[in-house]
């Protein structure tokens, strides 16, 4: 199966590097790529491929479409809801099945791929709530359903301008529930710890559950027990935030480092049997959870915590570095408003 990470329209930063690295001596009998349209400089790491994605007439179609603010993080936006355009060309061209993560996401070594190629649907990924599916992960079958999401995408966009990804791929479920696999997000989909999701996605998600004997995370587990991002809160990450909406209830699971898979598990108050976590939204961005022989150390500690309350850390080296940009910007205006007199 091949493995994807998007990265458009920057520079690759360090942790998505350590995640590529960590991706590669993790699975060695998986192929792993980077997508990239050739604005990011492409780090040099052994049995890495790539793949350059050139800005056709969807990309101009989907930018034309959208009402967001383009100088959000360099077309943020646009990319989200790019890649998928990205990923359909790459299938056009790249033969296999693909897998799909984010540059946050880390997975575990015992990944299920060989049942995700098992189960009967073309494409998979997790649903968060009544409003929002997650691009942490998704399982493309082959070209067909890649091209499928890329031309949702593009319909969606111009009938809706301020749509995002995560309100499109909860839609292309609500559309398509007979080629789509939600991932599971929750240990139960009806507990103390959860919302209820609506019929049929709960049985679905309880079916599924039990197939998979595991959780994929949307926006929950790591968001919730390793902290927000905090590149949007000048370096401060919250830790153990409920997100609203979504049917996982985090405040009432139990996160613990499972030693013999060196990776996570959750448990709720309501039923301590452990599941295993296989994917995990780490938001806060921190290099060192992308890196495998320094992650251990950091689950563990995050475990042992996970039953406390709200608290916050503070990124100092990304402050710093917000502060560093927001001097240089503030020293390129002046120096315009000089050139200008």
């Amino acid at each position: 199966m091949n493995i994807v990470f998007v990265h458009l329209n920057s520079k690759l930063p360090r942790y998505l590097e350590n995640n590529l690295q960590t991706t590669i001596s993790t699975f060695p009998e998986h192929q792993v790529f980077l997508i990239h349209n050739g604005v990011t400089k492409i780090p040099k790491l052994e049995n890495l491929k790539t793949y350059l994605y050139v800005e056709d007439v969807n990309w101009n179609k989907m930018e034309s479409s959208l009402s967001h603010p383009r100088h959000f993080r360099d077309n943020f936006w646009l990319i989200s809801l790019a890649r998928f355009l990205a990923i359909h060309n790459f299938a056009k061209e790249t033969s296999g099945e693909i897998l799909h993560l984010e540059s946050d996401v880390v997975i575990s070594r015992d990944f299920p791929f060989q049942k995700l190629a098992n189960q009967p649907k073309v494409i998979a990924f997790p649903i968060a709530s009544s409003k929002r599916g997650v691009a942490t992960t998704v399982y493309f079958r082959d070209t067909r359903s890649a091209e499928k999401l890329a031309n949702f995408a593009l319909k969606i966009a111009s009938e809706s301008p301020e749509t995002t990804d995560m309100l499109i791929l909860r839609q292309f479920f609500d559309r398509f529930p007979e080629i789509t696999c939600p991932l599971p997000t929750v240990p139960k989909s009806v507990d103390s710890s959860s919302r209820a999701p609506e019929e049929p996605l709960r049985a679905l998600l309880d079916e599924n559950l039990t197939y998979f004997d595991g959780v994929f995370d949307g926006t929950d587990i790591g968001p919730y027990f390793f902290g927000s991002n905090p590149w949007n809160s000048r370096g401060k990450s919250v830790l153990r935030m409920q997100t609203p909406e979504n049917y996982a209830k985090c405040m009432n699971w139990l996160l613990t480092h499972d030693e013999a898979r060196g990776f996570l598990a959750v448990s709720t108050l309501a039923d301590q049997t452990k599941h295993k976590v296989f994917s995990a939204h780490m938001l806060c961005k921190n290099p060192r959870i992308f890196h495998q022989t320094k992650r251990g150390k950091i689950f563990r500690e995050r475990a042992l915590n996970s039953g406390n309350g709200l608290t916050t850390e503070i990124y100092f080296r990304v402050l710093a570095k917000m502060i560093i940009v927001s001097l240089r910007r503030r020293l390129f205006r002046a120096i315009n408003k000089i050139l200008k007199k």
